[in-house]
């Protein structure tokens, strides 16, 4: 078996070591059915040098644009939040979640605009990604349960009602500084 691997059982784990011990101050040490997490305390989530500052899960009915939106709401915090899930900062579609995440840092971006689509009518309508945040629809590639994460599967920008069309688990937003 390869160093840093566990194994219970059928179940193989892989095991990270820290300088730090669980029980020092400035650790943050979870543990639930889904997973054991172990960081330095931080205000933010972090992926090597990348911070998270948004993170949105196909088909969970939130409200993406809002919350993109909503100066004050923050989850940077989340650990011990029983609103926010471990999965909700994960890139693995298939761990618990039942909302949006969105970093303090986004309030901070004053001059940062989200642009909606134009549309030129649904036979027209085309680009890179798009998040389908409703279900209003007016045409029938926006036909996914909200909100919808499409990305175009070519290396241009694709048609919508193309097959080149990809459904995304999961969309995250991350930024360095």
């Amino acid at each position: 078996m390869p160093s840093g691997l566990v194994q219970q059982g059928n179940i193989t784990a892989r095991c990270c070591l820290s300088s730090l011990l669980a029980y020092e101050q400035g650790a943050t040490y979870l543990e639930n059915e889904d997973s054991t997490y172990f960081q330095p305390v931080t205000d933010t989530v972090r992926y090597d040098n990348w911070t998270l500052v948004f993170r949105v899960l196909a088909g969970s009915g939130q409200e993406t644009y809002a919350t993109w939106t909503r100066t004050g709401l923050h989850h940077d915090h989340w650990l011990g939040s029983k609103d926010m899930k471990l999965g909700c900062v994960s890139m693995n579609a298939s761990k618990p979640c039942n909302t949006l995440f969105r970093s303090r840092l986004l309030d901070d971006w004053q001059k940062l605009k989200v642009k909606k689509a134009i549309y030129d009518g649904c036979d027209k309508d085309s680009g890179w990604l798009v998040v389908v945040d409703s279900t209003k629809y007016a045409c029938s590639w926006e036909r996914h349960p909200p909100p919808a994460i499409l990305y175009s599967g070519t290396q241009g920008s694709t048609a919508w009602q193309s097959n080149n069309v990809v459904v995304a688990d999961v969309f995250a937003v991350f930024i360095q500084y």
